[in-house]
């Protein structure tokens, strides 16, 4: 046996519930777990047991020493295998209950060997052992030995307890006061005394010091102030705070106790006492030194929290250690007291010691920090690195601790009293160049200018209220101030006071903000501060001297760049380069220009263009009246005025207006949008600066005033007019190049058209106009010339993109195409028509759905040429039409070149007007020669099959004159059966033709049915496909003759001209032109006197066949007539024994299928039954202590149930056999009482599965509805269920038919149709119907009357012999009853047979 973590758990489990029921006392359940047999042996010679009687015994006498008083636990087992058995060894404690507690009365061993059985696991053997020398005789255990042990080792206990106590409240008191002790050590700078008076408290109160009610220091320094570290409160211990007095006896006889027992005794240790009234003396003392602290106490007296105090105290260095009990101290009391003292007076040495470091420190960091500033400001290269200078400053007053919102900088400016701020915060510099701040009357500005001018080196001020809202409202509206970052001016306008802390000296101050008052040492350290600053700021001055010189180096080199590049330029398109270098060579010289740009008056100046770059952006030019905004009038006034130089301020409102009149200017708005776009909003408040110069001006936008740049701009004005002048001389040579230019390409264009030989070369023409176009610069996406022609509705176009032709295509007088139309009636020149982002797709969604330029542009847009966003139509007009450019972008300066262009079209169209004149006279030629061919082959036919060669020479003859239809014949049409007779030439695929000579009836389709009508008309018709209707079209057709479809066709134009006979017809992938419908026009005429011809022949050749035909049929006809009459009389036997046969034949199918059931059921239940016996013999083979009587029974039971199974079965197939022997045999001719639902039912069922033993892929609904009241009715069984079987297999079959030809097709309804059979019976007065109901096509009405009659079938041949009905009708009449019909074409049929109950 193989121990595995499943039998652990199993024996486990087991155990548990052995010992439970054991300790329980429930003896019954606990004897079930051992044999007969048991042996056990226990820790006494009694407890040796040889049966379970014996062990059952004696369990039951210890039983009351049992129950509730023993328990196992800590339970361990060991699982050690013998052969078929399991030794279990169990280790676990054992526990009795001693006065309700429980016990441990030690360790307890059990070993048992146990058997499993069929019933579970059963013990054989037990032997359990404990020690236990106590227990007496008859006693399982010595619970009154172990009682009186345990009260004499209570007692030694409780005496070492005591003891123990006391040495370990020493123990407590020295371990408290080593922490106190550590915490000291650990102090690294004099804030961490106050983590050593934590610690003390906390000592103290884990001492449970009895009466506890705070802890508190007094120190008197040699001015005899006293300070005081109470580090509690009445009632809270958790509540520290200090206060400060002047030692007076007189004012303070009870707080100043302590002081005077610190002057008058040496004693390490006393105590005071503070009765009530000496309590509340001390509480008004404290009135006037905190009124927190006086609250508190008065509060604990008066709720009578704090009656009286005690204060045992110990002296320290400088004071007294002292701690606040409610009840007299004890001994233990002052020991700990003691202590605490001297663990302070330790810490307190150890905070005096860091305090004087931590002061020499700090002075060492303020002079770093002062060596650091005075180190940059030596380090500074230019003027500019001054705000760097001011930023250290900041950065290192917050290093030293200081509690600044932000540092200032502020120069006074002798001359007009200004000051320039510079400001750093914990956003940084504000502004390299500072703030400035003019003169003005507010408190704040006048107390800076006096304290400057006192060289005041430590002052303050309080700024808050009133005045700290008038200045931010000044400060930050009116003065350069304004250019604070908004977050930044809402942060200090959201103070409502700030303590500015300052220093003055030669320059100016150095100024600090806070929320809170800076200690006297960061005053001090700021004058320390100022000193360093002037260093900085007289070295400022000198670099300022220097940068002064070289600033005029670097101006003079910047203008002679410009200068340079002026005289560089060789086309006038460079002026943007030259002035783009301008522009630079300002913002190189660091003018901090919002934006710049040169502006050029016209004639008049009654307007000026302006070219601006906004941001380092050049933008587009755009044009401003003088006339009408306040500031484009001071622009010109300045210059009318004979300035060189003007300068104009605005801010405010009248910015804004200005700003708002600029977005009424074209162009304007949108540069303003695009300059907001990228991050950068409009000023509130700018300075123009106009340079004046012979045709203009420079303009330079700033913030700011730049006095010292306005020199710079008014050079570089002077040098601007340099650069324009030369900018007018390369232009007007430009003029003059870009005319001969232009006159070469309009040359280029006449000697192409003067050299066109075809009308078909106008297209090339069209590519060259393009080419010439875009080599003088013009940028074109398309080009067309568009040409008025006789169509009313039209005209013709001829296109191309630069890149090729567009075929030929034709544009409607509509929309866009009208417009330009009535545009060139109304004798315009040029018209611009600009289509925005928002018209654009719809123009060329428009565009594609044209014929011809449509599918051009739909083969661009496949190719991956994008079609434009937007676009400029500009429209040329001449005398025949016009020229259309299309360009992406305005060109005001091409409309000249359009207009010359047209009328150098003008010239071409008339030249291709001749040679279209002279083509024309040539096709028409063409056209006659090749009618006069096919009229010669028409007059050469000999018999009627030489129309095929007369139709294939008319095919030739089109493709020469190049017609290519698809296919294209002549027809003879009869009137009477539509039927068309054909003679027709086709393409295959492989570009070769094909002869059809075909009949062809004109239904079915709605070309077909066009062809006829318009035939009968007389009338041209011309149909078109497109699509899927191409195929179908074909489908149709082909199913009389077969033609190649072309099916891959988009779209196929049908051309039918008739004359009285018939017509031509062709077919087409293209739209004939109206020169080609003409030309089919005239063949009609030719054809048809081919087809006359062909007709002569045709009647000739029909008589003389008639003739020998009929001579052959008289002697056929003869024999026919003779041998029929025979036939006749021997098949109307056979088929009435045929229809009778046919009948069982149905029948047979379906009883076949009806007892294949049964069959199949026997069968498998057979089969089951053998396997259950050989399961039961193998069963019964075996031993019989291995035996499963209950396998036995169960099997025995499942044979006899399918032994009954079977014979149910059996007699459902005898039931079935007798029925069809009774049908099959021939009828007696007796009635019998026979039940009418029955037998319907029973023939429906045998038909359906008849018909699907034929055919498996049918399938029909079956639908019952039988009377119950019908009684059994008289009737010759056989006959009756031969009538209902061939209505049901009619049935059967008419739904069949419908389903097949509607397979997978939707009705109406959209539903797919599902074939329906009804049977159903009722009693109607005296009768009995039986109704047998399709849903098929129904019967046409037509022949309605005739599908009683003998040898009337719809069925195809070999499939019915008429004779079903026939004789149904007959049976019925002989039961004195009546079969009827009723019918609904499309709907179905319901047959009635109708019996007389009683007949």
């Amino acid at each position: 046996m193989k121990v595995t973590p499943a039998l652990k758990k199993e024996l486990a489990d087991w155990l548990d519930t052995y010992w439970t029921t054991y300790l329980k006392g429930d003896i019954a359940t606990w004897a079930t777990f051992i044999r007969d047999d048991y042996r056990n042996i226990g820790g006494t010679k009694e407890e040796i047991l040889n049966s379970k009687q014996e062990i059952i015994d004696y369990t039951n006498s210890i039983l009351n020493q049992l129950v509730g008083a023993v328990d196992i636990r800590n339970r361990k087992i060991e699982l050690i295998p013998y052969g078929e058995y399991m030794m279990v060894n169990e280790f676990t404690d054992l526990y009795v209950k001693i006065e309700s507690e429980w016990t441990f009365y030690g360790p307890f061993r059990m070993s048992s060997l146990l058997e499993k059985t069929e019933t579970g696991w059963i013990a054989l053997h037990q032997h359990g052992s404990y020690p236990d020398m106590k227990a007496m005789e008859g006693e399982a255990f010595s619970i009154d030995a172990l009682k009186a042990e345990n009260a004499k080792l209570q007692a030694a206990v409780k005496q070492r307890t005591i003891e123990l106590e006391q040495n370990n409240r020493k123990l407590e008191i020295e371990a408290a006061t080593e922490r106190v002790r550590v915490q000291a050590m650990a102090m690294q700078q004099p804030a961490d005394l106050g983590k050593v008076n934590k610690e003390l408290l906390h000592q103290l109160t884990t001492l449970e010091i009895p009466g506890l009610a705070g802890v508190s220091f007094y120190f008197v320094d040699p001015d005899e102030i006293v300070t005081v570290w109470d580090l509690s409160s009445p009632g809270n211990l958790n509540d520290p705070h200090s206060y400060s007095f002047r030692f007076d006896s007189k004012k303070y006889p009870v707080l100043g106790e302590f002081v005077g027992i610190l002057k008058s005794t040496q004693q390490d240790y006393f105590i005071l006492d503070f009765p009530k009234d000496k309590l509340l003396q001390a509480i008004e003392e404290l009135k006037d030194i905190d009124i927190k602290i006086y609250n508190n106490f008065k509060h604990a007296v008066e709720s009578g929290a704090l009656l009286h105090q005690w204060n045992p105290a110990a002296r320290i260095t400088d004071g007294i250690l002292s701690i606040d009990l409610m009840i007299p101290p004890t001994d233990d009391t002052k020991t700990i007291v003691l202590k605490m003292a001297g663990a302070f007076n330790q810490a307190y040495q150890r905070f005096l010691d860091l305090q004087k470091a931590e002061a020499q420190a700090r002075e060492s960091q303020i002079e770093s920090a002062l060596e650091r500033v005075r180190t940059a400001s030596m380090a500074m290269r230019d003027s500019s690195a001054l705000g760097e200078i001011i930023y250290k400053l900041y950065g290192e007053l917050t290093k030293l601790d200081a509690k600044l919102d932000r540092c200032f900088i502020m120069v006074v400016n002798p001359e007009n009293k200004g000051i320039t701020w510079w400001m750093a915060g914990q956003e940084g510099l504000l502004a390299e160049n500072g703030f400035f701040v003019q003169m003005n009357q507010h408190p704040s500005h006048l107390m800076y200018l006096d304290n400057c001018k006192k060289r005041k080196k430590k002052w303050t001020y309080l700024f808050e209220g009133k005045e700290k809202r008038d200045w931010d409202r000044y400060g930050f509206s009116e003065t350069e101030l304004a250019r604070l970052p908004e977050p930044v001016k809402a942060f200090m306008a959201a103070a409502e006071k700030v303590h500015l802390s300052g220093s003055s000296d030669q320059f100016g101050s150095l100024v600090t903000g806070s929320f809170e008052p800076l200690p006297e040492e960061q005053q001090e350290i700021i004058s320390r501060f100022t000193i360093a600053f002037n260093q900085a700021y007289i070295r400022f001055l000198d670099l300022q001297k220097a940068e002064a010189q070289a600033r005029e180096a670097e101006i003079e080199l910047a203008l002679e760049r410009v200068r340079a590049r002026t005289m560089a330029m060789q086309q006038s398109t460079e002026l943007p380069d030259a002035a783009t270098i301008l522009f630079q060579q300002v913002q190189s010289l660091g003018m901090p220009a919002w934006s710049a740009g040169y502006c050029i008056w016209n004639e008049d100046k009654s307007a000026v263009t302006l070219w601006m770059s906004s941001e380092g952006v050049l933008q587009p030019p755009f044009k401003a009246p003088t006339t009408d905004d306040e500031l484009f009038i001071e622009m010109r006034k300045g210059q009318e005025d004979g300035n060189s130089f003007h300068v104009v301020e605005m801010g405010g409102k009248k910015l804004e207006k200005h700003y708002q009149y600029m977005r009424t200017l074209p162009v304007v708005g949108e540069i303003l949008d695009s300059i907001i776009a990228a991050g950068h909003p409009l000023p509130t408040f700018q300075i123009m600066h106009h340079a004046y110069f012979s045709k203009g001006f420079l303009l330079f936008i700033t913030y700011e005033p730049v006095p010292a740049a306005h020199d710079i701009f008014k050079r570089f004005g002077k040098v601007f007019d340099q650069t324009y002048t030369r900018f007018l001389d390369l232009q007007k040579a430009e003029a003059q190049a870009r005319e001969a230019q232009i006159e070469a390409a309009l040359e280029r264009v006449r000697s192409r058209s003067m050299a066109m030989h075809k009308s078909e070369e106008l297209a090339d023409l069209s590519l060259e106009l393009v080419k010439q176009v875009q080599a003088l610069g013009v940028a074109t996406w398309f080009c067309a010339f568009n040409i008025y022609d006789e169509d009313p509705e039209g005209s013709l176009e001829w296109g191309s993109n630069g890149q090729g032709t567009f075929p030929k295509y034709r544009t409607p007088r509509e929309g866009i195409f009208l417009r330009y139309y009535e545009a060139g009636q109304k004798g315009e020149s040029l018209l611009i028509n600009e289509i925005g982002e928002d018209e654009c797709p719809a123009h060329y969604e428009y565009l594609c759905t044209l014929p011809g330029v449509g599918e051009q542009l739909l083969k661009m847009k496949g190719d991956g040429i994008p079609f434009p966003a937007s676009q400029i139509d500009h429209v040329a007009f001449f005398k025949y039409g016009y020229i259309i450019f299309i360009t992406y972008d305005p060109c005001p300066g091409a409309y000249d070149l359009f207009k010359r262009f047209a009328k150098v079209f003008e010239q071409t169209y008339t030249r291709f007007l001749d040679l279209k004149r002279a083509e024309a006279q040539a096709k028409e030629a063409q056209i006659e020669a090749a009618l006069e061919r096919v009229r010669a082959k028409a007059m050469a036919m000999h018999s009627s099959e030489d129309l095929a060669l007369t139709v294939d020479a008319f095919f030739v003859e089109l493709r020469s004159l190049r017609v290519t239809p698809r296919r294209c014949g002549v027809t003879l049409i009869d009137e009477e059966t539509r039927v068309a007779d054909l003679t027709v030439t086709t393409a295959t695929g492989d570009d070769k033709s094909k002869k059809i000579i075909a009949k062809l009836k004109l239904a079915g389709h709605p070309v077909l049915d066009g062809v006829y009508d318009h035939w009968k008309q007389q009338k041209e018709f011309h149909p078109v496909l497109q699509g899927a209707e191409i195929k179908e079209y074909y489908q149709v057709m082909n199913q009389q003759v077969s033609f190649p479809d072309f099916a891959s066709d988009e779209i196929q134009y049908g051309h039918y001209f008739f004359f009285e006979e018939g017509g031509v017809f062709a077919w087409t992938d293209m739209k004939l032109s109206e020169v080609e419908l003409q030309i089919f026009r005239r063949f009609t005429s030719v054809l048809s006197l081919t087809y006359k011809r062909y007709k002569d022949l045709q009647q000739a050749e029909k008589l003389a066949q008639q003739a020998e035909e009929d001579l052959v049929k008289l002697k056929e006809e003869k024999k026919r007539t003779e041998d029929a009459l025979a036939e006749l009389q021997v098949t109307q036997k056979q088929l009435i024994q045929s229809e009778k046969m046919a009948s069982l034949g149905e029948l047979t199918a379906g009883i076949a299928h009806e007892i294949q059931n049964p069959l199949n059921f026997v069968n498998n239940f057979s089969e089951v039954n053998k396997e259950l016996l050989e399961e039961l013999k193998a069963e019964r083979l075996k031993p019989n202590a291995e035996r499963d009587e209950n396998l036995e029974s169960e099997l025995i039971h499942d044979i006899i149930t399918n032994e009954e199974k079977i014979n149910h079965h059996g007699k459902r197939a005898d039931a079935i056999v007798k029925g069809m022997l009774q049908h099959s045999r021939s009828s007696s001719g007796q009635k019998e009482a026979t039940d009418i639902n029955a037998l319907a039912d029973e023939y429906l069922r045998l038909s359906y599965h008849g018909l699907r033993a034929k055919d498996k892929s049918f399938n029909a609904i079956l639908k019952t509805d039988f009377d119950s009241s019908i009684v059994n009715i008289n009737i010759i069984p056989q006959d009756i269920g031969r009538v209902i079987l061939n209505l049901i297999t009619n049935a059967f079959y008419v739904v069949n038919e419908r389903q097949k030809a509607e397979s997978g097709k939707l009705n109406a309804e959209g539903k797919i149709y599902e074939p329906t059979v009804e049977v159903s019976t009722r009693k109607v007065k005296d009768n009995v119907e039986v109704k047998v109901k399709d849903n098929g096509n129904g019967i046409p009405q037509k022949i309605i009357d005739k599908i009683f009659q003998p040898f009337f079938t719809t069925k195809p041949t070999g499939q019915g012999t008429g004779l079903g009905l026939s004789l149904s009708y007959d049976i019925v009449k002989a039961h004195g009853g009546e079969l009827k019909v009723e019918t609904k074409e499309g709907e179905g049929s319901e047959f009635i047979i109708s019996i007389p109950l009683n007949n």
